[in-house]
């Protein structure tokens, strides 16, 4: 007579290796995922942006004027050309160590567009003549049918100081409008005590030069000033 073993049930055996190896790729996925994510940020804010999206490019009257910030060496050619841009004024110095000053210089050069440079110091202090010039040349070129574009390196200060003496001395608008443009632009008077005041002390000197250069009829009898 035959004795049947009873059954016995092997519990099969599950590797715990498998699900610890996936929970530490997705580990790694996440970990190199927010680093891709935090470097996108820092660069976006550092200024890749301005690599996709010219700086701070502004109308001040669509169709003839613009302003900006440094265009980008990648962007400078074709936002030039995409505007119809003929007359670029440059407040800041043309410092030739800059790629994006010299891939503006010879995008005005094969594109035929006049390059004029009118440099003030970074807070848009300085000689009020170059003001003055802008100005001058910004109302020939609208005369003449031209588009202008104004710009700095940020496209903050010198570019905001000659829009504001433009604005007030040619256009006659209100110094509380052009004090929001100017802020508008990223002009902080707490970061740039001078600027604000420097337009205000020059005002009368730069109008006297826009009546010596035929721009405006006379100085006016009540001096504008930019307030907020």
């Amino acid at each position: 007579m035959s004795v049947t073993s009873p059954a016995v049930f092997v519990e099969p055996v599950v590797s715990a290796r498998r699900p610890r190896v996936f929970r530490r790729a997705w580990l790694v996925l996440l970990v190199v995922g927010a680093l891709v994510v935090i470097s996108s940020v820092v660069w976006w804010y550092k200024g890749g942006r301005y690599q996709v999206f010219p700086r701070k490019w502004g109308v001040v009257e669509q169709g003839q004027v613009y302003r900006s910030g440094q265009l980008s060496s990648r962007l400078v050619g074709p936002v030039l050309e995409d505007h119809g841009i003929d007359v670029v004024l440059f407040m800041s110095s043309d410092n030739l160590n800059r790629q994006d000053v010299r891939a503006e210089i010879e995008a005005c050069k094969r594109l035929g567009i006049e390059r004029y440079n009118f440099p003030l110091n970074g807070n848009g202090t300085g000689d009020p003549a170059m003001y003055a010039d802008a100005v001058a040349k910004i109302v020939e070129s609208m005369s003449a049918e031209k588009e202008v574009l104004v710009h700095c390196h940020t496209g903050s200060q010198r570019t905001s100081g000659a829009v504001a003496f433009f604005r007030l001395l040619v256009e006659k608008r209100s110094g509380s409008d052009v004090h929001a443009e100017m802020l508008s632009f990223g002009h902080d008077p707490d970061d740039n005590e001078k600027l604000i005041p420097y337009l205000n002390e020059n005002m009368g000197i730069v109008a006297q030069m826009l009546v010596d250069r035929h721009v405006i009829d006379r100085v006016p009898d009540v001096l504008p000033v930019v307030k907020p």
